[in-house]
């Protein structure tokens, strides 16, 4: 079976099979991160209260994302080390899989910190407009004075 396959290859190839699957699902992950950053822009745009708590929600999220990719980054290079500094496992094939995950992770890197960046950009923006709309009110208030 695939799981006595994976035992073979020691405990390294049990934790590059969780990462592959976890760093393979970061693509659709980040696709409906994206998609929510979409809807918020929309939500600034329209004036609608609710969206601050919606831009920390979703960058939360977003930083929670990003520290489990360096954490995972961290692991893969811990382990690599020890494939080839130490000799560990020997296996040539496992440390082609763990590059592979390596690099796939690292392509989705500076997407996660692009999100990061756009949400922190629509916060700013959505606080400005909070602000223009405070002076309007303010504006229309002392005019009736």
């Amino acid at each position: 079976s695939e799981q006595d396959s994976l035992l073979e290859h020691g405990p390294e190839a049990v934790i590059h099979a969780l990462m592959d699957s976890l760093v393979d699902d970061y693509p659709r992950v980040l696709r409906g991160l994206e998609l929510d950053k979409e809807q918020i822009e929309r939500q600034v745009f329209s004036g609608d209260p609710a969206v601050a708590e919606r831009i920390y929600r979703l960058s939360r999220e977003v930083i929670e994302l990003q520290q489990a990719s360096s954490s995972m980054m961290g692991v893969i290079r811990r382990l690599l080390v020890g494939i080839t500094r130490h000799g560990y496992g020997k296996d040539e094939e496992l440390q082609t899989y763990l590059e592979d995950v390596s690099d796939n992770l690292a392509t989705v890197i500076p997407d996660i910190s692009e999100l990061r960046d756009a949400l922190n950009q629509i916060l700013q923006v959505n606080s400005t407009l909070v602000s223009q709309r405070q002076n309007d009110d303010m504006k229309k208030i002392s005019g009736w004075a």
